[in-house]
């Protein structure tokens, strides 16, 4: 008798505003897919820094290389209108979105922040000199993310 356990990682797609030191022509936001692996791991993190912050004041953040988001441009969707109108970012995305290949900007570096109750992305476009930053995912989001599922039940097949 073999017993074979299966376990789901949830994940979560949101889209979050970016923000720039430049208005020529700027992604206007960032999607970004997390699951509860990296929900956890950022969690952990959160928690080495504010260990960190107990013994040196001047220790605020840790940050990785890190190329998860893709950054678009702003495009007429019915869907994604209502989602941006209705909502400040982050959104949570309840199904998926699709992204015209053109409203796509390539990245050149991007860096994920860790604080010690958010985190987000800053980084640059490829062939442009502009920074630009994403709105942050607050720890109690990521927290609702690790926990989902958490409580499901293993199937068990013989």
């Amino acid at each position: 008798m073999t017993t074979t356990e299966q376990t789901t990682n949830k994940n979560a797609t949101f889209i979050l505003k970016l923000h720039t030191n430049d208005d020529w022509t700027p992604p206007d936001y960032a999607i970004v897919t997390i699951d509860q692996e990296f929900a956890n791991q950022m969690l952990y993190y959160m928690d080495v820094l504010n260990q960190l912050l107990n013994t040196n004041k001047s220790i605020y953040s840790i940050q990785l290389l890190d190329y998860s988001p893709d950054y678009f441009d702003y495009f007429d969707d019915d869907n994604l209108i209502l989602l941006i109108d209705e909502n400040k970012t982050p959104i949570r995305l309840d199904k998926p979105i699709n992204i015209p290949n053109d409203k796509y900007h390539r990245q050149d570096t991007t860096i994920l922040t860790v604080c010690n109750d958010r985190i987000y992305w800053s980084g640059y476009i490829k062939h442009a000199s502009y920074r630009i930053e994403s709105d942050p995912i607050d720890k109690s989001e990521l927290r609702r993310l690790a926990a989902e599922g958490q409580n499901d039940e293993h199937l068990q097949a013989t």
